[in-house]
């Protein structure tokens, strides 16, 4: 198994500016019975005491990730959110690393100094994984008993004093001055790594057999030890010599002692109770809290003392304060300080903290949407404009069909449309955000000509023969109306021509209608004279359908009248 941190140590050489000792040791058991899981393989998290960095690999790149500070459960850092980056075959993050490759965050508003116990809790995609930092010393590269031997020695131990097991151990020397063209050095492959005695924690890594340039080059080395658990997952790195505060890019400052958290940071009508912690030095048994708003009318509300709970590298605190305590408090600004006993004199105070108050009861109530006007439920038009409405001020959000919902005006203008039954939704949001109930508006947009049949069979022929009235079986394809223009031509007969206009048939879709004429008197018998005179009649239709949002399709026809249809 490559050991967790592999990743980031093949960077050390081009990230550290002077000579580190970086020691690593690892651990898969959780802080309390409460936190998080540690990390699940492949994430690997790294803890760096000595310059207060944390490094991921393995973590996808689909979402970004938060790292946390935990001390005795009390958060008392936080890392800006950083996406991991793909990087020499895995993925990386690097928080407060001071030469990050596009994979570097900072912590944010104050820089812990990460001590052991302290909980590295990871966030990604609401997922919470938590890694408990080792205790882990080292010494530097030193001669051993001969000039061909360099020898490093160290300690691990769990935060309650227990040694790590020494399953996994692994030394690393790295400097580009190694022949051969060989980087690093390691044991046990390149030299023997040891518990000294057994089952103590303590172990000596030893190279030996070197040349007289590896040798020179060992005792200037980067000298990386790691110990890895089974799974590999979570990994604490001491590096000897190294500095810790902020790193390379980053600005925030040191711990101090004072104020880490506060919830809720704001203060509503329906807040319920009110937690502030920090940490302390290892001086303080008790800590009190002071909390002051600008009206200098209105007494400050102290919380008493809280003992505080001791840890490694200081104190932290947990104060929880009732709401009824800070109601005479005017709403606004309110200033949170912190007061350590022992203390001198004037009073010793650490980092304060600032949150907001507005008991004002807010507005819960949505508004009542409407929609004034819009299209008829048949439009011909590809374009729809809409008046809304709402009964409070503040904005609207609108869709057409399945869309989503987006920000409107009023009146909103569609274009575009396309043929078919269409819905649009609004819904209105008040001043204070609340979200009216949708309404709806439904039409159907008709930009198609109606498909339109007609003909003239043998028995409307014998009908206009023999009683002069014209007929035309048409469909519809859909509900339509229909009307006709028919012009008869008589041959031989006086008058010789006739022109009728048909009164307006309303047909369903695919139903079969007949509009009809009739021709006058004087007409018809022309009509029967051409016809027994043995010549034809010919009669000339314009066939007309209207749909019910005014799209128009007209067909012509026509039919031939012979002596025959006279009957």
């Amino acid at each position: 198994m490559t050991c967790p941190s592999a990743l980031h140590r093949a960077r050390l050489s081009r990230v550290l500016q002077t000579v580190v000792l970086t020691v690593v040791a690892v651990t898969v058991t959780a802080c309390t019975a409460m936190a998080a899981p540690p990390p699940a393989p492949p994430h690997v998290v790294t803890a760096q005491t000595e310059t207060d960095s944390v490094v991921l690999t393995d973590y996808a790149t689909t979402a970004p990730v938060t790292v946390q500070l935990l001390r005795g459960g009390v958060l008392i850092a936080t890392s800006q959110p950083i996406t991991p980056a793909n990087d020499a075959g895995g993925t990386l993050v690097e928080i407060n690393v001071a030469a990050p490759a596009l994979t570097g965050a900072c912590w944010l508003d104050t820089t812990p100094n990460i001590a052991p116990g302290d909980v590295v809790r990871i966030i990604q995609n609401g997922v919470t994984e938590d890694a408990t930092v080792q205790n882990v010393t080292s010494s530097g590269p030193t001669a051993g008993s001969d000039p061909a031997t360099v020898v490093v020695t160290g300690s691990g131990r769990t935060p309650g004093g227990q040694p790590l097991a020494p399953t996994g151990l692994q030394e690393q020397l790295s400097n580009t001055a190694f022949a051969l063209g060989r980087p690093f050095r390691r044991t046990p492959d390149d030299g023997a790594m040891a518990a000294t005695p057994p089952g103590s924690g303590n172990w000596t890594a030893t190279f030996a057999g070197l040349t007289p340039d590896d040798y020179n080059a060992a005792l200037s080395a980067v000298a990386v030890a790691s110990w890895t658990s089974v799974l590999g997952t979570e990994a604490t790195e001491y590096e000897f010599g190294a500095f810790g505060g902020t790193q390379g890019i980053c600005t925030s400052p040191p711990l101090t002692e004072g104020i880490t958290n506060v919830t809720p940071r704001a203060i509503l009508f329906n807040t319920n109770s009110l937690a502030i912690s920090g940490v302390a030095e290892n001086d303080v048994t008790t800590v009190s809290v002071l909390i002051s708003d600008t009206n200098p009318l209105t007494p400050d509300v102290n919380s008493g003392p809280v003992a505080t709970q001791s840890f490694v590298g200081g104190k932290v605190w947990t104060i929880p304060i009732v709401i009824s305590q800070i109601l005479p408090l005017t709403d606004g600004s309110l200033t949170i300080t912190p007061i350590f006993a022992p203390g001198l004199n004037p009073q010793r105070t650490g980092a304060m903290a600032t949150i907001t108050k507005d008991m004002v009861v807010p507005d819960l109530m949505p508004p009542v949407a409407s929609i004034v006007s819009g299209p008829r439920p048949f439009a011909r038009s590809t374009v729809a404009t809409f008046d809304l409405a709402s009964n409070e001020p503040g904005t609207f959000q609108c869709r057409l069909d399945t869309a989503a919902f987006a920000t409107c005006s009023d009146p909103t203008r569609l274009i575009g449309l396309t043929q078919g039954s269409h819905t649009f939704s609004a819904r209105a949001i008040d001043g204070a955000g609340n979200v009216s109930a949708e309404v709806t508006h439904t039409w159907q947009v008709d930009i198609k000509r109606p498909g339109l049949t007609g003909r003239v069979t043998a028995g409307q022929r014998g009908t206009l023969a023999r009683r002069g009235i014209v007929l035309a079986a048409t469909t519809c394809d859909e509900r339509c109306t229909v009307t006709f223009d028919a012009k008869i031509v008589m041959p031989g007969a006086i008058p010789g021509r006739a022109r009728v206009l048909s009164r307006p048939v309303t047909l369903n879709a695919a139903a079969k209608g007949l509009p009809r004429a009739r021709v006058g008197r004087i007409q018809r018998e022309a009509i029967q004279r051409s016809l027994r005179a043995g010549r034809t009649v010919l009669v000339f239709f314009n066939i007309t359908a209207v749909d019910r949002v005014g799209n128009r399709t007209i067909i012509h026809t026509n039919a031939r009248l012979t002596k025959a249809d006279l009957g």
